[in-house]
């Protein structure tokens, strides 16, 4: 150090800011996990737009559906966040049912009516 300056080659450079940016992402991490000590359990997280590229659905329907809170959401310091697993469970519970599967159903539910009345 010559009158406060560094002196360094380039590759020690490269090597002290990769290291002060290893640094800084492994405190973010740690800061996420005391906020939320869950965060490693709730798998991938997706900002809106990873979200309606995943659904094939506009931007602006995903904001509709939060909105009238018929899709699963977070939301941290102003910005939404999706838990992927829950939008994949989301997908699923809004699959039409086929004929095959509304035939099936009304099929036990006459059935089960049945039988109870019976036991009544």
């Amino acid at each position: 150090m010559v009158n406060g300056v560094i002196i360094t080659t380039p590759s020690e450079l490269q090597t002290l800011i990769q290291d002060a940016v290893n640094v800084a992402v492994r405190n973010e991490f740690n800061l996420r996990q005391k906020l939320d000590p869950d965060i490693s359990s709730h798998g991938e997280y997706l900002t809106i737009e990873q979200v309606a590229s995943y659904t094939k659905l506009a931007k602006q329907t995903i904001y509709s559906y939060v909105s009238r809170r018929e899709i699963p959401f977070l939301k941290k310091s102003k910005r939404l966040l999706f838990i992927k697993s829950d939008i994949d469970n989301w997908l699923i519970e809004e699959k039409r049912a086929t004929k095959t599967n509304i035939i099936k159903r009304v099929y036990n539910d006459k059935i089960h009516s049945k039988t109870s009345s019976r036991a009544s």
